[in-house]
């Protein structure tokens, strides 16, 4: 199960994101911007598709020509520019880890060979690093689509149990042994999507925290910015308006007492 948001990856001019069904895997895509990447919780990676690009981080500048991979851990702020289109896979820290780096480097690898189209080549790439195998796989998929369906209501997570036919406790400890990250972080990254789908749709950005599940606009904010980098309006931003030169990530600062225990988990 794969979701775009907040648009069709076919638009070239536009810097969409792709979710994958667990959630804890994400690919931008787009033009290169200049933007300003702040610490998250996530790592990524950049693979240059066409053109030219630079990352400065704390230690120099990092050129980078087509095919070529830079590769963020966690906690790294930097800035990227230049000119042409790129490809930015996130990575949930705790997910990163159940993946071995060999498998993150050739999945990459055939990305850059991929000659597809952006959806198909962005689809490829999230379901080459799937970290769900085996014969847990199928029931952990059923929760995890329970949790994509409401991540808003307060018993989803009881429900999400049900539905892959453990127990709480079960699923808890099969979802962190198999993606590497809790339930309540997939659940929140499914909140985010809903928030970013109903934003790019046109809702103003309280009520679209509101119907996700989120406490406020500014708990939105700062989980998107800890996760992604950069803040829900300047996601949308990027997309609506692709030649505007800068955006600079809005800072995790506080994530407010609603979601801390949500971003720590």
């Amino acid at each position: 199960m794969l979701t775009c948001l907040p648009g069709r990856l076919a638009r070239r001019s536009r810097v969409e994101l792709m979710l994958s069904g667990l959630g804890a895997l994400c690919v931008a895509l787009g033009p290169v911007h200049a933007m300003t990447i702040r610490q998250t919780r996530t790592s990524s990676y950049y693979l240059l598709l066409e053109g030219t690009a630079e990352v400065v981080v704390s230690g120099g500048i990092v050129g980078m020509s087509p095919g070529a991979v830079w590769a963020c851990p966690a906690g790294v702020a930097h800035r990227i520019r230049g000119e042409g289109r790129m490809l930015r896979l996130l990575l949930d820290a705790g997910c990163e880890q159940v993946l071995r780096a060999q498998d993150i480097e050739k999945a990459l690898s055939a990305c850059a060979r991929d000659r597809s189209s952006d959806r198909r080549r962005a689809a490829r790439l999230l379901l080459a690093l799937d970290p769900l195998r085996g014969a847990a796989a199928g029931r952990l998929r059923r929760a995890v689509r329970v949790l994509r369906r409401r991540p808003d209501e307060v018993e989803v997570l009881a429900e999400a149990a049900r539905a892959s036919g453990w127990s709480p406790s079960r699923l808890r400890h099969l979802t962190r042994l198999h993606t590497g990250v809790s339930l309540k972080r997939l659940r929140l990254w499914a909140k985010l999507d809903r928030a970013i789908r109903l934003a790019k749709a046109g809702a103003r950005l309280t009520d679209a925290a509101l119907d996700a599940g989120f406490s406020s606009s500014a708990h939105l904010s700062a989980a998107h910015a800890a996760l992604v980098g950069l803040s829900p309006r300047d996601l949308v931003a990027m997309r609506n308006h692709p030649a505007r030169s800068e955006l600079r990530a809005a800072a995790l600062t506080d994530a407010g007492p609603a979601e801390d225990d949500r971003l720590a988990a």
